[in-house]
């Protein structure tokens, strides 16, 4: 899970530059996956899954 970590921090590190709020948009990411996960069909899709909720954060 640790790489998971690191590509979402590089992930939105890259879109948002401030420390702090890379650290509530992962925050806010892991939350609404977490509210979501039973509308998640196919498990081999998490990630994907994961980044696109990252990305509309």
């Amino acid at each position: 899970m640790k790489s998971l970590d690191r590509r979402m921090y590089s992930m939105a590190k890259s879109m948002v530059r401030n420390d702090e709020d890379c650290a509530d948009a992962m925050q806010e990411t892991v939350l609404k996956a977490f509210r979501a996960i039973s509308g998640l069909k196919e498990a081999a899709y998490f990630n994907t899954w994961l980044f696109r909720i990252l990305i509309n954060e």
